[in-house]
């Protein structure tokens, strides 16, 4: 499984899950590598519940 997900600045973040862990590659506007992480998957889960909970409205609809 592999997951892009677009940044503010233009970079971006490829998730990419291998077992029990995930990759998290971070790249700037022009594509260069920026960082690398490897992640628990379990983490990673929380962290993207996290991130679409903040684009919620307080009536439950997404941005």
């Amino acid at each position: 499984m592999v997951i892009v997900i677009g940044t503010v600045d233009g970079g971006t973040v490829t998730i990419t899950r291998r077992g029990r862990l995930v990759d998290m590659h971070l790249r700037d506007a022009e594509g260069s590598s920026v960082a690398t992480v490897v992640r628990p998957a379990s983490e990673v889960g929380r962290t993207l519940a996290g991130r679409g909970a903040a684009r919620r409205r307080s009536n439950g609809q997404r941005e």
